[in-house]
């Protein structure tokens, strides 16, 4: 009985959550490149490329190394649709250490230096849902001044 109330309750919510838009004073996109390099079972090496557009103009890029510690994997992710799933999904827990340098296009902005120390903790539910938790501690310097 308690089975047959959740599938309608779970459907309201997803709907109250994702239904709802939200008005913001400007219109901001945000394009991203990531690149990904396995160094060992444990070791991952991340960069990152991306940037902040306000109504079509870039306003400030952000560029930075990171490397991505994991435990042991939880179990062995199946292949999808021919495609190899992200097995970085199947650990429990995920530690990323890095460095982000954040600057202005134009002159009104500040230089910053950002030290990037996040935790990213993971849960299997059924049906292959998965929860996770990510909790990040940002050291950050904006013109010399921590």
């Amino acid at each position: 009985m308690a089975h047959k109330l959740c599938e309608p309750v779970g459907a309201v919510l997803l709907i109250l959550l994702f239904g709802t838009s939200a008005l913001a004073q400007s219109n901001q996109v945000w394009p991203e490149t990531s690149i990904f390099m396995r160094l060992t079972d444990q070791l991952r090496f991340y960069f990152l490329m991306t940037t902040v557009k306000e109504e079509r103009t870039s306003t400030e890029g952000e560029v930075g190394p990171n490397f991505d510690f994991y435990i042991k994997p939880l179990r062995k992710l199946n292949r999808w649709a021919g495609f190899r799933l992200d097995e970085s999904k199947s650990r429990l827990l995920m530690v990323r250490v890095g460095y982000r340098y954040i600057f202005p296009y134009g002159g009104d902005g500040s230089d910053e230096h950002r030290g990037v120390v996040e935790a990213t903790s993971r849960c299997p539910l059924i049906h292959g849902f998965l929860v996770s938790d990510r909790n990040r501690v940002d050291l950050r310097t904006i013109n010399g001044i921590f």
